[in-house]
């Protein structure tokens, strides 16, 4: 946490006015401490403060302490598992049985399987919520070991699905007390509506430069309550990661340089996504996008892929077959459109119970906002399956 990076690559110039305002107060953004140090402590420990409370707001959080600001939604993941593993209380040891699901981004089995005994809850094959959420309580109730965590996301990365945690979470608390809650909500935040207190996991990480736009190494850890927040800060990486009334600066404030700049610019971005000014109508566009593809005879192979209407998201997925790897630079190069390809690496132990296929995925994070745009990418997307799939 204590990296410098260029945050004028990552700003829109709405954003990078509060910048400018700081350089102007005497705040030198992207240099460490070196003249008017105290000074410039206090007016990042203000900006900090600013992202929080944005934040807080964005997830409707009770308060804005519980709110740990992190560089992303990996690297939050790893501080909440460095928490777990090493805290005295030992909530976790190497080699410990814990939960995921089917749907989780490759590089999560990638992190977790070298460490614990992983137990993956196939909720793809749910239709509905009300599914999903017995397919998970059933993995943990028939798990041989018993469960020590459980690590999902709210919104699916590889199919869009959204996961019913507002019920899910509450019923596994009824069930398996025990149990640390760590939620993924990279896909959630800003692309469906996040009220943080009708579910409260022990732990939900998320970032900023995806739906809501905001600049690079950017992101967030809410926590349940101000116990587990005090976890964080007894393994604290950057003091102004926190709310300054834990009282942690006399021990660090000397050792540590600022977070990057652009948490400063959290505020400004936030405020763009609520107001309406970077997205208004994600989910009609991602369904009527599917109706597209539901209706057209091309895409007949890959209809069981298209999610129900219920759990569906403004994220579209499609299976690749080999034929078609390359669609992200084709389309790129052709089209001038942005999609994600993805081909997962997944641990040989868990190929059984894990998707490996590679897949396209298409969402209005990649900057399509208009029926125009949607009908323009459709075409597209059509030509090039004529050709490859």
């Amino acid at each position: 946490m204590t990296a410098y990076f260029d945050w004028g690559s990552d700003l829109n110039v709405a954003q990078a006015e509060r910048f400018y305002s700081a350089e102007e107060e005497g705040l030198s953004v992207q240099a460490s401490f070196t003249s008017r140090p105290y000074y410039n402590w206090e007016l990042m420990w203000k900006f900090m403060a600013e992202a929080r409370q944005s934040i807080a707001k964005l997830i409707n959080a009770k308060t804005a302490s519980r709110v740990v600001l992190t560089q992303g939604t990996m690297e939050g993941m790893m501080r909440v598992f460095n928490v777990l593993l090493f805290d005295s209380q030992r909530f976790l040891a190497p080699g410990d049985a814990i939960a995921t699901t089917d749907m989780e981004i490759s590089a999560t089995y990638r992190q977790l399987y070298p460490t614990f005994n992983l137990c993956v809850a196939k909720i793809s094959e749910g239709t509905n919520e009300d599914e999903m959420a017995q397919i998970v309580i059933q993995e943990i109730r028939h798990a041989e070991r018993p469960i020590k965590a459980f690590f999902l996301s709210h919104v699916a990365y590889c199919d869009g699905r959204k996961l019913p945690v507002e019920t899910l979470i509450p019923a596994i608390r009824e069930h398996f007390p025990d149990i640390k809650i760590i939620v993924d909500g990279a896909q959630a935040v800003g692309n469906v509506r996040v009220n943080i207190q009708k579910f409260e996991p022990d732990f939900y990480l998320f970032d900023f430069h995806k739906w809501i736009q905001g600049p690079n190494f950017t992101g967030a850890i809410h926590c349940r309550d101000e116990a587990t927040t005090l976890l964080m800060v007894k393994h604290a990486t950057h003091p102004m990661a926190f709310d300054r009334s834990f009282d942690i600066e006399a021990t660090l404030c000397s050792k540590y340089g600022p977070l990057p700049g652009s948490c400063a610019a959290l505020p400004a971005a936030i405020d763009g996504f609520l107001s309406g000014v970077l997205t208004q109508e994600s989910f009609t566009l991602a369904s009527e996008l599917r109706t597209m593809i539901r209706e057209n005879g091309t895409f007949r192979t890959v209809l069981k892929y298209i999610l129900p209407e219920s759990i569906a998201t403004s994220i579209v997925t499609l299976p690749l077959s080999e034929k078609q790897r390359g669609i992200r630079k084709r389309l790129l190069d052709k089209d001038g459109i942005h999609v994600a390809e993805h081909w997962p690496s997944i641990p040989p132990q868990l190929q059984r119970r894990v998707p490996t296929g590679g897949f396209v995925r298409i969402s209005c994070s990649d900057n399509w906002n208009t029926r125009t745009e949607v009908e323009y990418l459709f075409d597209a997307l059509l030509k090039d399956w004529k050709m490859f799939g």
